[in-house]
């Protein structure tokens, strides 16, 4: 055999060939191909790759290098290849040369990988710790891929804590689809490549969750904790995995407060206040992206109550509490109002407290006159605020109607004849006219100086509480003060006024009782004038707008209620240089009206809105609202007795209450008479005033309809009816007789107006109801027909 220099033999002799023997080796890894598997002494050996044609590698004849020094011969005979790369793969041929020629052929096999698996999950996301997590009904897809020679077989598996599940095994398909995901699929994911040729394996493990958000909204509150002087805010967001996160904020701003998983902060007292708000934003993982809210506000604690209550001695009475508006819910405590601190009553066999919610109860079991009677005090309490309201437990021995009866009769009858003796006096002419009769107008005249920001209104006419002095708002921010009864000058024949810019008006010009007082501008600040001479007083600052209303407590105590545009009512004390000691706030509207009980217990309170609120003058806090009108309230009156209120509203009613038990006892309705008085299309509007006559027989309301009304306070119709332009305000001169009336245009009108002699079963129903409230008539034992004419229900 002869062998070229660097290529394969040009002729071969080959009669001795064992069958192909086939190795397999890696990339970048070493080979030994073995020349047979002969033992014993070998004849020169050469190796040949298999091409075309052979290609000679190297032999055993020293003389001939190898091609590449990546190729030498190992004991003489087998073939090593050092660095294995792909290109190696093939097939290699031994020929050795003893005892004659034979040939050993080899195919070499070369594996590559696998080195590197790259998984991709869709629709899914990473956890700052590297794991991946899916939303729950998601579609996910899972693939896996790897270079590798030839290409590997792929198996994905599914391991949870109870055990695996394989998806397969696929040499072509390495992804498969899970369309629906749920809580049962969260786990760890394995992708296995396998290298078939070479056995080599790789795999890679991907930990995939299932997430799902809340179903529901968030759900906000708040609470005190027992003993502690925090509020606790608690934000819940259930049914979500995982848990939520929490930022709670201070609206509006948006300042935080606090950020948690669990939702709760706790917040000093300090920072609180009624009316404030806090939100809780709740954010998830997987949606929504803007996360989902809920709002607490803090609210302060309304407490209502009956603000008397009588108990007979040795009996029981029952002292009943309300809080209302309070959020977080107040604590209620009863107290004794005896002493400064006042003391807290705890139940015992005489005192029985009960709670049910945010009403509380309490008995008091065996009255007695020396311990048990005087004010009870119903305190309320929460982070916003604290709300107290007294309450009035009279003690009584068991009463003799009788001589009750026979007594006040006797002083009624032996009085009536003095009442009828003043009544003559102030009307020689004793005698009901069926129609209002126009006594005198006033007609003030444009002022040289005036400010351009005031109006001509008439929006208030008062006497005097002793009937001797008339006052009226002139416009421009000045007030009339004017003897009574009315000088000459102001009434002249047919018992007109003249304008205040006549020749008569230089005459009352010099009059020294006549006053006229500027008010300045409508700023909010009260002014205090001394009657007689005319000098002012007192400036009282605190309201943030006009001033509606103005009203003294009856007793004489000086003490002020203001109402203003600013929302809120103050109370003014006159003997401490005009001190302010309270500011009532609550109403959402202007508050345009005030008025006090006669008994000076009670303070109503008109602002525009279609209920009217009820005070305490004791404790200035709130009693109660009254609703049941349809529009805004604009006025509103007691009885002289006190037992009645009178409110009027744009709604074209006047609604008489109890103002002890809230209860609406009737309605008066403004219908427009048919034909109008003055032959003109009016159409029926608003009303503007209502106030009770003196004695309590009568009511006198003013309407935009053109008509000053006079309803006796049996009849559900109008007695009477005078026709006026634009009114805006009436009120009864305090002996009775006349009525007096402002205008939209800046006059004051003086009527005529019912003088009658009382009944003397009304004296007695007013004189018992002037110190006798609705639940102490109703703890009388006395028939209920006479119950029912005292308590008024006999309409």
């Amino acid at each position: 055999m002869e062998l070229s220099q660097r290529g394969g033999p040009h002729s071969l002799d080959l009669p001795l060939t064992e069958l192909e023997a086939v190795v397999v080796g890696e990339v970048n890894e070493n080979v030994t191909l073995h020349c047979g598997n002969t033992s014993g002494p070998r004849g020169p050996v050469t190796w040949y790759r298999n091409n075309s044609e052979p290609v000679f590698l190297l032999s055993s004849d020293p003389s001939l290098q190898p091609v590449e020094p990546r190729f030498s011969l190992v004991n003489g005979s087998s073939l090593h290849i050092g660095v294995l790369g792909l290109q190696d793969e093939g097939g290699y041929t031994c020929h050795e040369g003893l005892n004659g020629t034979r040939r050993f052929p080899v195919q070499l096999k070369v594996a590559s990988g696998p080195d590197q698996i790259e998984v991709n999950i869709s629709a899914a996301g990473w956890l700052p710790n590297g794991t991946r997590y899916t939303a729950r009904g998601s579609q996910v897809d899972f693939s896996c891929s790897s270079g590798s020679q030839p290409p590997p077989m792929v198996e994905w598996s599914f391991h949870t804590p109870s055990g695996s599940e394989s998806f397969g095994k696929n040499l072509t398909v390495n992804c498969f689809t899970l369309l629906l995901m749920s809580p049962n699929l969260q786990g760890n994911y394995t992708c296995v490549a396998k290298n078939l040729l070479s056995g080599r394996q790789r795999e890679v493990t991907t930990e995939l969750l299932v997430y799902w958000s809340p179903p529901s909204v968030p759900r906000c509150s708040a609470e005190m904790p027992s003993g502690s002087f925090a509020l606790k805010l608690r934000c819940g967001w259930d049914g979500g995995y995982p848990r939520p996160t929490f930022l709670w904020t201070e609206e509006p701003g948006g300042a935080v407060v606090g950020k948690s998983e669990l939702g709760v902060e706790l917040l000093n007292l300090s920072r609180l206040s009624d009316g404030k708000t806090f939100k809780c934003l709740g954010s998830h993982i997987v949606g929504p992206e803007s996360g989902a809210s809920c709002v607490v506000q803090i609210r302060g604690p309304s407490v209502l109550s009956e603000p008397m209550k009588t108990c007979f001695v040795g009996g029981n009475v029952t002292l009943t509490c309300q809080v209302t508006g309070a959020y977080p819910f107040a604590k209620i405590q009863w107290l004794r109002n005896l002493s400064q601190p006042e003391v807290v009553i705890h139940p015992d066999s005489h005192y029985l407290i009960t709670q049910n919610g945010q009403s509380s109860t309490l008995t008091v079991q065996n009255c007695s006159r020396d311990l048990d009677e005087g004010y009870y005090v119903c305190r309320a309490e929460n982070p916003a605020g604290v709300r107290a309201v007294d309450i009035w437990l009279s003690v009584k021995e068991p009463l003799n109607i009788g001589g009750i009866v026979g007594t006040i009769v006797s002083l009624l009858l032996l009085g009536l004849a003095l009442v009828s003796g003043l009544i003559l006096y102030y009307s020689p002419v004793f005698c009901w006219k069926e129609e209002p009769l126009l006594l005198a107008e006033l007609k003030p005249g444009r002022p040289h100086q005036f400010d351009w920001k005031s109006s001509c209104e008439t929006w208030s006419v008062a006497f005097s509480p002793d009937g001797s002095w008339f006052a009226w708002s002139q416009g421009h921010c000045i007030v009339k003060l004017i003897p009574w009864p009315l000088e000459e000058q102001f009434i002249p024949k047919g018992f007109e006024a003249k304008s205040r810019s006549s020749k008569n008006d230089t005459k009352g010009r010099g009059s020294p009782k006549e006053k006229t007082l500027d008010c300045g501008l409508n700023d909010g600040q009260i002014k205090i004038w001394e009657v007689q001479t005319g000098l002012l007083l007192l400036n009282l600052s605190g309201h943030q707008d006009v001033v509606r209303d103005l009203s003294f407590t009856p007793s004489g105590s000086l003490i002020l209620v203001s109402a203003s545009r600013d929302k809120t009512l103050r109370i003014w004390d006159l003997n401490k240089h005009g001190k302010q000691i309270q500011v009532l706030s609550g109403h959402l509207q202007w508050v345009y009206c005030c008025s006090i009980s006669p008994d000076c217990s009670m303070l109503c309170s008109a602002a525009g809105e279609k209920s009217v609120f009820l005070w305490s003058m004791r404790s200035y806090t709130l009693i109660r609202k009254l609703e049941g009108h349809q529009s805004s309230v604009v006025s509103c009156d007691f009885s002289p007795d006190s037992a009645l209120l009178v409110t009027a509203s744009y709604d074209t009613n006047v609604i008489m209450w109890d103002p002890y038990t809230g209860e609406r006892l009737r309605s008066l309705h403004h219908t427009q008479l048919e034909p109008a008085m003055d032959d003109s299309d009016v159409h029926m509007s608003s009303l503007r005033s209502v106030c009770f006559s003196p004695e309590g027989l009568y009511l006198a309301t003013v309407a935009d309809d053109r008509l000053l009304r006079i309803w006796a306070l049996e009849l559900k119709a109008p007695v009477a009816f005078a026709p006026m332009t634009n009114g805006l305000c009436c009120t009864f001169f305090p002996h009775g007789g006349v009525i007096a009336t402002g205008t939209r245009d800046g006059h004051v009108q003086f009527w005529t107006a019912p003088r009658v002699l009382s009944s003397l079963k009304h004296l007695c129903r007013k004189a018992l109801r002037s110190f006798l409230t609705t639940y102490q008539v109703l703890a009388l034992p006395i028939p209920k027909k006479m119950k029912e004419f005292l308590t008024y229900r006999t309409f």
